[in-house]
């Protein structure tokens, strides 16, 4: 009886303290959020009471960059949609070609060993000197958007697949064998799902990648997007800083939506993972 009630105890207490867990999770990044930003708001007050002239440009008040944010909304959000737009779209292009990668390596062992040492050694080339090549080669913004963004995205997530790919059980190989499984069923029934785990732990990395992919571009001469308004508020100085630091937050807050994205995602397409099963 005595184990029984205990149990029963620790039953009740857990149906208590469960709901307040997912609770927990996002309760205190906003709190801690909202402790950096008041730090800064109170750092960036006092060097702007000791030094007028300098300290705006070097460390801007966020409550000032928020009121240009409001302030010039309509011209952030035709930026913001623009990089939006084109890291989507390097991202999406990244995925299918990572993804096809992916399954030649896993395929054939001598297809990996021949194409990594390319794809590592491409990843060396920084892309603040691939962007401009690109812009040059292809001699059009949108077309180097997607590439560089692609570019910079696909390797993280083609490594995590192609592991993916290969972390099937032995067993389940015999498995589907035994009931004269075709070709295709291997990757549709095995292979794929077991991948699922991997491919969203490398989108998640290379979603924000593409942000920066996309954002490199648009320095280095796009028509539109939240680099360009970077870029052009750099060019007026001081009077422009805080249109800069608003076009930084945007693109900060770009880049933390499209993990949020991969994560959400990852939720609800392998609820089987052991962390989702015990929430």
């Amino acid at each position: 009886m005595t184990g029984q009630r205990a149990g029963e105890t620790a039953g009740a207490a857990g149906r208590r303290t469960g709901p307040q867990r997912p609770r927990s999770r996002v309760l205190v990044p906003v709190v801690v959020t909202c402790a950096v930003l008041a730090a800064w708001e109170v750092v960036a007050r006092l060097w702007a009471h000791a030094a007028p002239l300098n300290a705006p440009s070097r460390l801007p008040a966020p409550t000032r960059v928020l009121s240009a944010l409001a302030g010039g909304w309509s011209g952030y959000q035709v930026a913001l949609l623009a990089t939006l737009r084109g890291a989507l779209l390097g991202l999406a292009v990244g995925i299918v070609v990572a993804a096809l990668v992916s399954i030649a390596s896993a395929s054939a062992r001598w297809i990996e060993e021949t194409v990594y040492p390319y794809l590592v050694a491409s990843q060396m080339v920084p892309t603040i000197i691939l962007a401009p090549i690109v812009l040059a080669v292809v001699k059009n913004g949108t077309v180097a958007r997607v590439t560089v963004a692609a570019f910079i995205s696909f390797f993280v997530i083609a490594i995590n697949m192609t592991k993916g790919l290969r972390s099937v059980e032995p067993d389940q190989v015999v498995l589907l064998r035994s009931v004269r499984a075709r070709p295709w069923q291997y990757y549709t029934k095995l292979r794929l799902p077991a991948s699922l785990p991997f491919f969203f732990a490398g989108l998640k990395v290379a979603a924000p990648l593409a942000v920066v992919g996309e954002i490199v571009v648009e320095l280095t001469g796009a028509q539109h997007g939240l680099g360009l308004l970077m870029l052009t508020s750099l060019d007026f100085g001081p009077s422009q800083v805080y249109s800069f630091w608003a076009a930084v937050f945007l693109t900060a807050a770009l880049g933390y939506a499209l993990y949020l994205l991969a994560v959400v995602l990852e939720r609800r397409l392998t609820p089987w993972q052991p962390e989702f099963r015990d929430r």
